[in-house]
C-alpha cells in the first residue's frame, strides 16, 4: 500500500488537506509534521519514511524551505539536506540510513517558486530520484494550494478529484490532475502562469490562455 509523508513548516490549512486526500486515495501516513519549528527528530522521520507521495510547505528561496521568522531552515542539495536551527547544523547524507525518500513517486511543493529554476528541478530530482513534481513558478500562497487541493473553491476538479485511480502507478495522469485543477481554477486568469507539473521523464507542464502545454524538457 502506497505511503504518504507531510512536512509542513507552520500550522496552515493545505497540509492537512493533503493529509486528507492521501487518507481519502488509500494511502497510509509515514510521517506527518505540521508545526511552526517542529524538532529534529521530527524532521528527520519524514526524510527516513520511505514515502511513496511527499508534501513540503512554507517559504522557499534559493533551495531552502524555512519556517516563519527563518528561525528554522533546511536546504536541499542533490547528495544530502541540512537542517539549520537554533546556530546549529545537522545533515542527512542521501547514502546514509537516515535518508529514505529515495524512490518518492510524487512531491508537492507549497512554496513559492521552487519549479521556476531548472537547476532547483534538477537538484530535487537527484535528491528524490525522477519522481513527478508539482508546485510552482512564482509566488504562491497556502490559500492558493488549499483550492487546488479540494480545500477551497476548486469543489470539483481540485486534484485528488482528478486523480482518481492514478494513485495506483500511473504517474503522468497525476502530473495532468495537477495541471487538469490549475486549468479549472485559474486557467485564462492573472495567475495561471504559476503552475507547474514536472513529469517522471523530465518534462514540464504549464498552463498558457488557459491550456496545458508543454514547457522545458529538464
Amino acid at each position: 500500500m502506497a505511503k504518504y509523508a507531510t512536512l509542513c513548516l507552520g500550522s496552515r490549512q493545505d497540509a492537512a488537506t493533503w493529509n486528507a486526500g492521501c487518507e481519502r486515495l488509500g494511502m497510509t501516513q509515514a510521517a506527518s509534521v505540521r508545526a511552526p519549528t517542529p524538532s529534529l527528530s521530527q524532521i528527520k522521520d519524514v526524510f527516513a519514511s520511505a514515502a511513496d507521495w511527499v508534501y513540503f510547505g512554507g517559504h522557499f528561496v534559493g533551495g531552502e524551505l524555512y519556517n516563519e521568522g527563518h528561525s528554522l531552515g533546511i536546504t536541499f542539495r542533490e547528495s544530502k539536506v541540512e537542517i539549520k536551527a537554533n546556530g546549529t547544523t545537522e545533515t542527512i547524507e542521501r547514502a546514509g540510513k537516515e535518508f529514505k525518500l529515495t524512490e518518492v513517486k510524487v512531491v508537492l511543493w507549497g512554496g513559492c517558486s521552487v519549479c521556476s529554476s531548472s537547476s532547483t528541478i534538477k537538484t530535487m530530482r537527484r535528491l528524490f530520484g525522477n519522481h513527478v513534481m508539482l508546485g510552482f513558478a512564482s509566488l504562491t500562497g497556502w490559500q492558493m494550494v488549499d483550492a487546488m487541493l479540494g480545500g477551497g473553491f476548486i469543489k470539483r476538479q481540485h486534484f485528488f478529484a482528478n486523480v482518481g485511480g492514478a494513485a495506483s502507478g500511473d504517474l503522468d495522469l497525476v502530473a495532468m490532475a495537477w495541471m487538469d485543477a490549475a486549468k479549472w481554477g485559474y486557467g485564462g486568469g492573472p495567475n495561471e502562469s504559476k503552475f507547474r507539473a514536472i513529469k517522471q521523464n523530465g518534462q514540464e507542464l504549464k498552463l498558457e490562455k488557459g491550456a496545458i502545454v508543454d514547457g522545458r524538457n529538464i
